[in-house]
């Protein structure tokens, strides 16, 4: 295919996904207003209600999205990020909660450049039209893999990383995250500091520390086979702080002889090395 005819391709396609969205996006806000309005005029005693009551401003903050294949094609889907009875009260379908991007069998037709263009174009219209809205998601290559491939990715800050690299980095998905905070309700020193080690300041601390163990020097990007783990040199127990100083980036093994050594009750038991993270003694 020669490059003139594969850019036409792609302009015409970037038009046709553009406007369609454009369309999908101006229905959503008339699907929300319609169920609240009809959930909150069965509540009201005269049945009449104020029309901003239907579209507070953060409406759309109890929306997200995640990006998903089914059957061969690419869609967008809306959710909940509770179940509200405003939602549950009136049934109006599915289908008004999903975009079909296009179809996964076309992308050979495209470009690399394009693809990742127009998925990123899709997803900035989105947040324009519906601000405040969560995505859980996206279908892009990885910030760390390099190897170019489209993934699904979690949107950590600017960055996206595929589920290999959130688990070989240790690192929650934002929404994990939030369930972890919302779940944590001591109201403590500790939790507070638990509550500050969000995604982005991790991914901040491994870029700053080079993606790799501060003791040992062992990191995924050199091929170890190691987990890197984000972790406060002042244990939080110690009343160590939950900022950039404090904080550190060890592989499992010396994070959990830096764990032996912090609590080790006898002061000193016998000598012991560290050799590449790992705690050497007759007692361990």
């Amino acid at each position: 295919m020669g490059e003139d005819t594969r850019a036409l391709i792609e302009s015409a396609t970037e038009d046709h996904i553009t406007r369609e969205l454009f369309e999908w996006l101006r229905s959503i806000p008339f699907y929300i207003g319609l169920l609240k309005g009809l959930y909150l005029q069965r509540q009201s005693n005269d049945g009449s209600i104020p029309i901003r009551n239907c579209y507070p401003p953060s409406c759309f903050q109890e929306l997200r999205y995640r990006w998903a294949a089914y059957y061969g094609s690419l869609y967008i889907r809306l959710d909940l990020r509770e179940t509200p009875n405003w939602y549950t009260s009136y049934s109006l379908g599915h289908d008004w909660m999903a975009f079909q991007v296009d179809s996964r069998r076309e992308e050979s037709l495209y470009r690399r450049e394009f693809l990742l263009f127009l998925y990123t174009k899709i997803d900035n219209t989105i947040h324009k039209f519906l601000p405040g809205i969560i995505q859980i998601n996206g279908f892009r290559p990885c910030s760390l893999c390099g190897d170019g491939r489209f993934n699904w990715c979690i949107p950590i800050g600017d960055k996206w990383l595929c589920e290999a690299c959130m688990d070989r980095y240790s690192l929650p998905s934002p929404l994990e995250f939030e369930e972890y905070i919302k779940q944590d309700k001591e109201g403590s020193f500790a939790s507070e500091q638990r509550a500050k080690m969000n995604p982005a300041l991790r991914y901040s601390i491994l870029e700053r520390d080079g993606f790799k163990c501060v003791i040992c020097g062992c990191s995924p990007l050199q091929g170890d086979d190691i987990k890197l783990e984000v972790d406060h040199i002042k244990p939080i127990f110690k009343g160590g702080l939950t900022e950039p100083d404090n904080l550190q980036v060890l592989c499992v093994e010396c994070n959990r002889g830096k764990g032996v050594k912090t609590f080790w009750t006898d002061p000193n038991p016998q000598k012991k090395e560290v050799i590449k993270g790992k705690w050497f003694g007759d007692n361990l």
